[in-house]
């Protein structure tokens, strides 16, 4: 069984959660459902931010 990357599954979740989001956006014109998109969008640039620094 293989398993998929940490980093790759957490970028796959991240574009599942901005696609649901948006599309719950459009279908009912609620701003409260940008909010996880928004929560995504920061938890995608800190996951990115923590990848590119050295580790100790």
């Amino acid at each position: 069984m293989k398993l998929i990357h940490p980093k790759k599954a957490t970028l796959l979740n991240s574009l599942a959660l901005i696609l649901i989001g948006i599309s719950g956006y459009l279908i009912k014109s609620s701003p409260t459902a940008l909010i996880p998109v928004v929560l995504v969008f920061y938890y995608f640039y800190v996951i990115i931010f923590m990848t590119r620094t050295t580790k100790l």
